[in-house]
């Protein structure tokens, strides 16, 4: 139901400041806009019923000179006029008419003069924030039923500016379009009228065009109206069209520059994201080398321990030492081939060599890498492969071949299955490993080519390595022509390495190399609890030099075990261990009655001082960082208990 109005009386409305001067004006022209006449006053005394104007003004002084203009002339020449604007627009149109010697009451009482409150209007048609078309007709044909038939009738109207005012902008071109309607059915001039300065953002300019679209005519602000010479205003156009091209161009820069910066923030943002990932990849390298370097060192340093004592064991401890020696070097030599092929320092020696004659040899020398492990190794070969020939340096492909193998066996479980097949497809050798191990996980698998990338690492490292063994398969293949690929059904699921060389039409063979091995006295009972078998191994044998009796087990919860069935003077536990790690182990030892005065002693390849502090906390009595000093270990066990 629409509210009723006293079309009388005016309420306060967000036009009645002046708006301030513009830069143009005051600039610009010099012009004094206070008393500023329309230039060009037939612009709007030429309007006839169904047009629809638009004043743009800088100063209420020329809006109210111009309209008093124009309904002075209305009412000298026998229209009507209604005013739907603002108290003090209404205060200023009525005093500039009376001035100009018109009876203002006479014609209020026979209506040819009405005036009204534009907000008080609004009111009476505005929905949700949103104008009502048939409120909005109603409310007007109500003002319009209080004028008297005259010659013509001349409306001005400032409800879509106290909109635009408010900020609902939208609902004001809303307005305009509901105007343009109703003028289609109702005959009657029509002027709006909106202060410059509303327009002042780039935001508005979208809609300024859409203001502008639904009048007949438009007229500009008083600072370009207010010239009298058509030179002055071709100057005024060429001055305002070059100061228009300026600020788009400024506005395009400035857009560029924001979206430059926009981009250069996102770029920002990515680098800042690959620099964390590179420096986390760092510390879990650097972490990672040290583990992997201590474990074959202690057992090094174990074993010629043991070798320079006892002439017996000097064989085994030797093989022991050699075989960790070879795997530090084979991780020294990996890092340093890292470093090569990715500043592309490496040269190949290629040399046409048999595929049957390569694969041996490379097997020959992972054979000590699937040991540890017992897994079952298997080689098989087609005829067309046996006897293929391939254009390679022979050293690295016993490398590539090797490291798959390694691979293999670092994530397939004691006693698991590793498959090496070979066979000829068309003018290709193809090469595949497979394992019955832990597979890949989907996520890893796009990835599993890249420099220190492994799945996610438990604390018992149990899988070895530093991430780089499978970079080089891929930089070596390429090197040669070829292409690798890997393959999972995911995780427990094991995995399968392809590689796929070009093959020659020639034959000429090649060299191999061996490994052995063997084995096995009372003081101190000592649990030695480790899952790297020669470390275990070559340990044993110093302690047994030393006069102590040695256990050996291979995990946490063996180790429980064996503490709970006998007594143990000494526990020396590894913490990467596999089920549970040693700091669990310790915790749950001291919980058992016979291990009381037990000593702990953590001896491990995690050297930091969290990691002491960590120790300490879990049970243990020392902290030994490997590879550990003779001395230092021969003091820790002499020590009075």
């Amino acid at each position: 139901m629409r509210q009723s109005v006293e079309y009388d009386s005016f309420a306060a409305s967000p036009l009645t400041a002046d708006a301030e001067e513009s830069p143009m004006s005051a600039n610009l022209f010099g012009s004094d806009l206070h008393t500023a006449s329309l230039g060009d006053r037939a612009s709007w005394t030429d309007v006839n019923p169904h047009s629809h104007l638009v004043q743009f003004y800088e100063n209420d002084g020329f809006l109210i000179d111009a309209l008093s203009r124009w309904f002075g002339d209305g009412l000298s020449g026998g229209d009507s006029c209604v005013f739907v604007g603002t108290e003090s627009h209404r205060i200023s149109l009525e005093q500039k008419l009376a001035d100009r010697g018109f009876d203002i009451d006479r014609f209020r009482k026979s209506g040819r003069l009405v005036c009204v409150d534009a907000s008080q209007v609004l009111s009476t048609f505005m929905v949700d924030e949103w104008p009502n078309e048939g409120s909005f007709i109603g409310a007007i044909e109500t003002v319009l039923g209080r004028v008297s038939k005259t010659r013509e009738l001349r409306v001005f109207g400032e409800m879509v500016a106290v909109l635009w005012a408010d900020g609902r902008r939208q609902a004001a071109v809303r307005l305009e379009e509901m105007w343009n309607a109703f003028m289609r059915t109702h005959a009657l001039s029509l002027c709006c009228a909106y202060p410059l300065h509303s327009f002042s953002s780039d935001a508005d300019a979208s809609l300024f065009l859409k203001v502008c679209a639904q009048h007949t005519q438009v007229l500009p602000a008083e600072s370009y109206t207010s010239l009298t010479t058509e030179a002055e205003r071709l100057r005024a156009i060429s001055l305002l069209q070059h100061e228009a091209s300026v600020l788009e161009t400024e506005k395009a820069g400035r857009k560029e520059a924001e979206q430059s910066l926009v981009e250069l923030e996102q770029i920002l943002k990515i680098r800042l994201a690959e620099l964390a990932l590179a420096d986390q990849r760092r510390n879990e390298f650097l972490a990672m080398l040290g583990h992997e370097l201590r474990n074959p060192l202690s057992a090094v340093l174990d074993a010629i321990a043991t070798a320079q004592v006892d002439q017996t064991r000097r064989e085994r401890a030797l093989t022991i030492a050699r075989r960790q020696t070879d795997q530090l070097a084979g991780l020294v030599d990996d890092l340093l081939d890292v470093g090569r092929i990715t500043q592309g320092r490496i040269v190949l020696k290629k040399e046409a060599i048999k595929v049957a004659s390569i694969l041996k040899q490379a097997v020959e020398e992972a054979q000590c890498l699937v040991e540890p492990g017992q897994h079952r190794l298997s080689v098989r070969m087609s005829l067309g492969a046996e006897e293929a020939v391939i254009e390679a340096d022979p050293a690295r492909m016993r490398q590539v071949i090797a490291n798959l193998i390694h691979n293999a066996a670092k994530f397939t479980p004691a006693g698991g299955r590793i498959d090496v097949l070979a066979e000829r497809a068309d003018d290709e050798i193809v090469l595949r490993v497979l394992d019955s191990g832990i597979g890949i996980a989907p996520d890893l698998l796009p990835r599993v080519f890249d420099l220190f990338t492994q799945a996610e690492r438990p604390l018992d490292r149990s899988h070895g390595g530093l991430g780089i063994g499978l970079t080089l398969v891929k930089r070596l293949i390429e090197m040669h022509g070829g292409r690798v690929e890997a393959r999972s059904a995911g995780q427990g699921m094991g995995s399968e390495f392809e590689v796929r060389l070009p093959a020659l039409a020639d034959s000429r063979p090649q060299t191999s190399a061996s490994v052995n091995k063997r084995e096995d006295h009372p003081h101190l009972r000592i649990v030695i609890v480790e899952d790297n078998y020669d470390a275990a191994e070559a340990l044993k044998m110093l302690l047994e030099l030393f006069g102590h009796q040695p256990t050996v087990v291979e995990n946490g919860f063996a180790a429980i075990d064996a503490v709970r069935r006998s007594a143990f003077d000494i526990g020396l536990v590894d913490i990467g261990l596999p089920g549970i790690d040693g700091y669990e182990v310790a915790r749950r030892i001291r919980t058992i009655p016979n291990a009381k005065t037990m000593t702990l002693v953590a001896l491990t390849g995690y050297g930091q001082e969290t990691d002491k502090q960590r120790a300490l906390s879990a049970g243990f009595d020392e902290h030994l960082t490997k590879p550990v000093k003779i001395e230092r270990l021969q003091a820790v066990l002499n020590r009075p208990r």
